[in-house]
């Protein structure tokens, strides 16, 4: 368990993170390790940061693409809504899917919060509550 303190981030937390108004990123390495820092620009939250590693995704037992990518678990089910092509879909919870969110080493404004197969073996990147961006 995490601990009471602390929480998996939901979608909005990871939006309020990429958009720009709201925190600068930029690429660098912590303790050897490749990945984003966020920094707040908010009001009252300025300065405040999360360093966000690319951990790769463990595929077949395996975490391939470390250094390249990060996928991290958001808290929520993926909502399907259909692409509108069938007029009898009814909008629901898809309890094999949910929101992670996707950064590219390549691209720093390009990360995105997309849903995955929940068999995938993301990590999480825990926030400790009251301190989101």
């Amino acid at each position: 368990t995490l601990g009471e303190d602390w929480m998996i981030p939901e979608r909005k937390d990871f939006n309020e993170l990429m958009t720009k108004k709201n925190c600068t990123v930029k690429w660098c390495k912590l303790n050897g390790v490749g990945g984003f820092l966020f920094t707040s620009v908010r009001k009252g939250y300025e300065g405040n940061s999360i360093f966000i590693p690319l951990a790769g995704i463990n595929e077949f037992d395996k975490v391939t693409r470390a250094g390249r990518f990060g996928w991290y678990w958001c808290n929520e089910l993926y909502y399907d809504l259909g692409d509108g092509t069938d007029p009898d879909f009814e909008e629901h919870y898809n309890s094999n899917e949910a929101y992670a969110l996707w950064l590219e080493h390549t691209d720093l404004d390009n990360h995105l919060v997309k849903s995955r197969p929940r068999r995938a073996g993301i990590p999480i990147r825990p926030v400790f509550k009251g301190t989101i961006f």
